[in-house]
């Protein structure tokens, strides 16, 4: 449900050390409309088609948070020799599901996201996109605040999530990064019973981790 506005000050201070690559999914932002469902290997199909015809060579560090690293894990999965490395930002894990608590906000949000779009049609999500994102530059604010509050792309974010379950199942298939360079950040503040010990195994995926847990911070 985030765009790549939301990457503005992360991308600004890497890019100062590196080149950085950001993009919307197809469907999201300013990115062309999906050509139909986007399970993990579609999108992992895209971005590479994406990186080629942007003549960005290869190999790639992935970078992904919340659902966004299940997304850069299954690239590592489909196209393994691509990667230099990962980091995954306080990230969903294939085995989500195996959590009781996100069951149960999944339930919820289901059932919650197919209202997101006639909201927004009537004006409420307008209201709350005003209110948020001010600690975003400037830029990225007003670009935050326009894909909040449009039907298109609260349209979007349902159809993603409920492609999730899909994801997750098809990403369980990466059982190792074997000694490729992974990084594993984890915020400590209101996360989901269990959700420590799911990050430790997504550290576990390589032989070359590092797990780190940064203190008072959020999901967000």
């Amino acid at each position: 449900g985030e765009r790549t506005p939301s990457w503005a000050w992360v991308q600004g201070d890497v890019a100062r050390q590196t080149r950085v690559c950001v993009f919307d999914r197809a469907g999201q932002g300013w990115s062309g409309k999906a050509p139909g469902r986007q399970d993990a290997h579609q999108l992992s199909a895209d971005v590479h088609g994406l990186l080629a015809a942007a003549n960005v060579p290869g190999p790639y560090v992935l970078a992904g948070h919340s659902v966004g690293g299940t997304y850069a894990l299954a690239y590592a999965m489909d196209y393994p020799k691509d990667v230099a490395g990962v980091a995954l930002l306080d990230s969903s894990t294939p085995y989500q599901f195996d959590l009781s608590a996100y069951r149960s906000f999944y339930s919820l949000w289901r059932r919650a996201s197919a209202l997101l779009p006639t909201l927004a049609r009537a004006g409420v999500a307008r209201v709350y996109s005003f209110v948020s994102f001010s600690s975003f530059p400037s830029d990225a604010r007003r670009a935050l605040r326009a894909f909040s509050s449009s039907p298109r792309e609260l349209r979007a974010d349902r159809d993603e999530f409920a492609e999730l379950r899909t994801v997750f199942r098809q990403d369980k298939a990466l059982t190792s990064l074997g000694g490729k360079p992974l990084f594993v950040l984890t915020a400590d503040l209101g996360q989901l019973s269990g959700w420590p010990a799911a990050q430790k195994r997504l550290a576990a995926l390589s032989t070359n981790s590092v797990h780190q847990t940064t203190r008072g911070a959020t999901h967000a």
